[in-house]
């Protein structure tokens, strides 16, 4: 399959598992590839905001259906390899996906 049909065949599924998710929260009222439209009830957190040990930046706020719909996807469509190139030899050498988070 050529690359330009596995991202748009990505792409769909990712909207689709995001409609799915969204529904069972609310509403839906746009779903498209420049983001998703829906009603949430009063009582769902829109944003999260969190104390940090640093300093410099003691608290960080997040949006939460922002952050529950990336985790989706990351779950689900995240590619769990990447390749490097061996500069001296040109051999490409594949490493697991480490990951920048835990859940």
């Amino acid at each position: 399959m050529e690359m330009a049909g596995v991202v748009t065949y990505t792409g769909a599924g990712i909207i689709k598992q995001a409609r799915t998710l969204v529904e069972k929260i609310g509403k839906t009222l746009e779903l498209d590839t420049d983001g998703i439209w829906c009603v949430l009830p009063a009582s769902f957190p829109q944003n999260v905001t969190a104390t940090t040990s640093d300093p410099a930046k003691p608290k960080v706020s997040i949006s939460y259906p922002c952050v529950m719909l990336n985790v989706d996807v990351d779950k689900n469509n995240h590619n769990p390899q990447y390749q490097t190139q061996n500069p001296e030899t040109g051999e490409l050498l594949t490493k697991p996906y480490s990951g920048l988070h835990s859940l």
